[in-house]
């Protein structure tokens, strides 16, 4: 007898606050926004609702787009590169032409973030002298072509 007392307390004391709970959450959701204590919790909950942050709306549209990226790498007159990478892939560099012209190539790379890391000899010293440099390169999803020219210790690139 005193545990079938027991479980119809708690049954009746559940039922209770389950029913206090609900009429407070529709008590504060009719009060007026004006001077209320939920007033910013009850904003962002009704902005997040109606509006969505834009990246959710068109995330699908960008997954899948490639960008164009033109890639020219010189030797500059007092150093010559040696190794060149792009997100920890190594480029191919060949033998340089009358011009300094190390290598010319197209990549098509996601947008995001990239680190473009190369090394120079420089030819001022006898025993040859290595720096190496780093740059990061952000690729918009906006962007159509970028073009990267790496001469000797400096990097330039321009997107449109």
């Amino acid at each position: 007898m005193k545990i079938k007392a027991k479980k119809l307390l708690k049954i009746i004391l559940i039922s209770i606050a389950s029913l206090f709970l609900i009429i407070l959450f529709f008590q504060i959701s009719e009060l007026s926004i004006k001077d209320n204590a939920f007033n910013k919790a009850y904003t962002w909950v009704r902005f997040r609702f109606n509006y969505p942050d834009d990246r959710y709306l068109y995330n699908d549209y960008y997954r899948n787009r490639y960008v164009k990226v033109h890639l020219d790498i010189y030797d500059s007159s007092n150093s010559e590169i040696v190794d060149v990478q792009i997100a920890n892939k190594r480029i191919y560099l060949t033998e340089a032409q009358s011009n300094d012209k190390r290598a010319d190539m197209y990549l098509t790379l996601k947008p995001g973030i990239y680190t473009i890391k190369w090394r120079v000899a420089t030819k001022r010293y006898a025993w040859g002298n290595y720096m190496n440099y780093v740059r990061k390169i952000k690729i918009s999803r906006n962007d159509n072509f970028i073009r990267i020219v790496i001469k000797g210790n400096r990097l330039y690139y321009h997107s449109s």
